[in-house]
């Protein structure tokens, strides 16, 4: 005994005889079934941490995984909202620049039409030529303007379409991962079950 390096433990079953055995045992129990009840608890308790612990990572997995694609899709629905925004003050800016220069444009045919109708015939052909030139600037102005609104729709529609495609990434992924826990349970659930049937041809040996 004493030169053996692997743990002793002692259960004969004399409870009023201590024997040398006993003495040099690492472990006493009064009996074997005492020393089987001991091993029982050992393997209760081992089972019990290990379903404690498939669980706990189980539940840590799921949350990580769960938050990491709840802020990417946050991230990413915020910067829908900001493109939204961006998109919103561009189309008033332009409007308000267009509405502000063709005022002006407007005015100023006023003005050429009002000092054409007081003029002579040749100072009246000139200004008939200006005024035809105001209104050509105001349809080009138009047409620049209108332009400028399809550009900004089409770039904010491929924007809110990439975000979109982003989100719908994320939710792959956050499936992939759900197939990946529902693997580990299964691995899990094999591995108790090879554990039952080690443990039944145990108690059958």
């Amino acid at each position: 005994i004493l030169s053996r390096n692997a743990i002793i433990a002692s259960a004969i079953g004399h409870a009023d005889n201590i024997t040398l055995f006993e003495k040099l045992s690492d472990k006493k129990f009064i009996t074997p079934t005492q020393f089987g009840n001991y091993l029982k608890e050992i393997y209760n308790s081992t089972i019990e941490e290990f379903e404690q612990s498939k669980a706990k990572l189980t539940k840590d997995i799921t949350t990580q995984l769960t938050a990491n694609y709840g802020k990417q899709i946050l991230n990413l629905n915020e910067q829908i909202i900001a493109s939204k925004a961006l998109y919103e003050k561009t189309i008033i800016e332009s409007n308000k620049n267009h509405s502000g220069q063709l005022l002006n444009l407007t005015n100023q045919l006023k003005s050429f039409e009002d000092l054409a109708k007081k003029t002579t015939e040749e100072k009246t052909n000139l200004h008939l030529t200006e005024v035809t030139n105001l209104k050509k600037q105001i349809q080009d102005l138009t047409s620049m303007h209108q332009s400028q609104v399809t550009q900004i729709n089409n770039l904010q529609a491929e924007q809110i379409k990439a975000l979109n495609e982003q989100i719908q990434a994320i939710k792959n992924q956050q499936s992939q991962k759900d197939k990946l826990i529902e693997q580990a349970n299964n691995l899990v659930s094999n591995y108790q079950q090879q554990l039952q049937l080690a443990q039944s041809n145990s108690k059958t040996n």
